[in-house]
């Protein structure tokens, strides 16, 4: 039973990391558009593009995985709620 709960913990820290590194490089892009009024990326090297393309459908499945399992919860929540006291 160890082993879902690690890969699980996994899924959830790489997921944040990406969703968090992906804010901090759109707040870094929107300050250089604010100071210089554009924003120019160029990547030549193949193997950072691929990492990033890797990186972006791990944060899209992450947010998906975020989403269906709050909307599941809420659903839940609805159908049986809770007596209160």
């Amino acid at each position: 039973m160890k082993r879902p709960r690690i890969l699980r913990i996994l899924f959830h820290l790489f997921g944040l990391g990406t969703l968090t590194t992906a804010v901090v490089t759109q707040i870094l892009m929107l300050e250089a558009i604010r100071q210089h009024g554009i924003f120019i990326a160029k990547e030549p090297n193949i193997t950072v593009c691929i990492i990033e393309l890797a990186a972006t459908i791990l944060g899209a499945a992450y947010l998906i995985y975020l989403f269906a399992t709050t909307i599941r919860k809420l659903a839940q929540g609805h159908r049986n709620p809770q007596p209160s006291s």
